[in-house]
């Protein structure tokens, strides 16, 4: 159940990171597909457990401070990866941070809007 649930994650995730570099306007790029799945194989499992790593570090559990800690952990992992991943650019540490912020947003409103849907799927 956990599997298909990540899988499904890592999916959206591919479609919403591609959609949303395409609305930088190049400021964050792709080189493909593979590129793509990469970056969100690494950003999905932090996503997926981001309240267990806040327990583990002893954070708040608030919606704000896991929004805001899974912003400044995506930006870092983001800005991170295009050091590693071969066709894949941030152009600033603050692009990765801003960008991290809106597809935050979007998760958070796809996830309240679907999550219904999502479960009924697996």
């Amino acid at each position: 159940m956990i599997l298909n649930l990540i899988l499904m994650k890592l999916a959206a995730n591919a479609v919403l990171l591609y959609g949303l570099a395409l609305v930088c306007g190049g400021r964050i790029r792709f080189g493909g597909i593979i590129p793509v799945l990469s970056v969100a194989i690494f950003l999905v499992p932090v996503n997926v457990f981001i309240l267990d790593i806040h327990e583990a570090f002893g954070l708040p559990g608030q919606p704000g401070y896991v929004f805001l800690s899974s912003v400044v952990l995506n930006g870092v992992i983001l800005y991170l990866l295009s050091y590693v991943i071969p066709r894949f650019t941030v152009e600033t540490f603050g692009i990765a941070l801003a960008f991290a912020a809106l597809l935050g947003l979007v998760s958070v409103f796809l996830n309240f809007f679907l999550a219904d849907q999502m479960a009924g799927l697996l």
